[in-house]
C-alpha cells in the first residue's frame, strides 16, 4: 500500500483541531505544569496505553482522539520543562 501524500491543508486542519483541543484542556485542567520528567512520562504513557487500546479495538474515532491526547501530553511536558518545572 503506497503512503499517502499529506497536504499543507491537512496539516493546517489538524493543527487547528489540536489548538482547539489544547484550549479545552487548559480550560478544564488549568495551567499547572508537571514537576518532573517522571510525571511527564506518566502522562504520555497513559495516553499511549489508551491509544493502543483504541487501535486494538479497531475504534477509529477513539484512535484519533488518543493521538490528539498524545500530542497534548507531549506539548504539556515540553511546556512544563521549558517553564522550569521539572525536578529531574
Amino acid at each position: 500500500m503506497p503512503r499517502p501524500e499529506i497536504s499543507d491543508e491537512v496539516i493546517t486542519t489538524i493543527l487547528e483541531r489540536f489548538r482547539a483541543d489544547l484550549r479545552y484542556q487548559i480550560a478544564k485542567k488549568g495551567r499547572t505544569g508537571w514537576v518532573s520528567s517522571h510525571e511527564t512520562r506518566g502522562g504520555v504513557d497513559e495516553e499511549v496505553d489508551e491509544f493502543h487500546a483504541a487501535v486494538h479495538a479497531n475504534n477509529h474515532d477513539e484512535t484519533k482522539r488518543e493521538l490528539m491526547d498524545i500530542m497534548t501530553a507531549a506539548l504539556w511536558g515540553l511546556a512544563s520543562e521549558e517553564a522550569g518545572g521539572w525536578d529531574w
